[in-house]
């Protein structure tokens, strides 16, 4: 790759890293006035931007998705990592509960204390703080 190249995928990473956080913010909007249906549809597609932030990120093993966010030591358990995991690939609690093999409630439980543990205010919130600090 060209030093050029490389600049362009690293432009487009922060360009996708902005759009991303925007979404977090319109889907926490929706949320707090109850256009759930908004929410459902915003989700999806700011796990999608991360998974190409990440492809990028990859690519040069620059590191800088973690950089973004600081250095993490953010201690989530590994029942929590792995429910975030699932949550990640858009997941319901049921669908996770049923993979892990755990109540619905018990998946429940471990989102919102990785939730907590990351001062992230939604799922996807969370999903993003994760991925930016390496964790999943």
């Amino acid at each position: 790759m060209t030093g050029s190249m490389q600049k362009k995928d690293i432009h487009a990473q922060m360009k996708m890293k902005n759009v991303a956080d925007e979404l977090i913010e319109l889907r926490r909007f929706a949320l707090e006035n109850d256009f759930e249906y908004l929410s459902s549809i915003i989700e999806p597609v700011v796990i999608e931007i991360l998974r190409k932030l990440v492809e990028i990120d990859r690519k040069y093993n620059a590191g800088s998705i973690g950089q973004l966010e600081g250095g993490s030591n953010v201690n989530l358990s590994p029942r929590e990592l792995e429910c975030l995991q699932w949550c990640s690939q858009g997941k319901t609690y049921g669908e996770t509960a049923a993979i892990l093999n755990i109540c619905e409630r018990t998946v429940n439980t471990h989102v919102t204390s990785a939730r907590e543990k990351l001062n992230a205010t939604t799922n996807a919130h969370c999903v993003v703080k994760a991925v930016r600090q390496r964790l999943i």
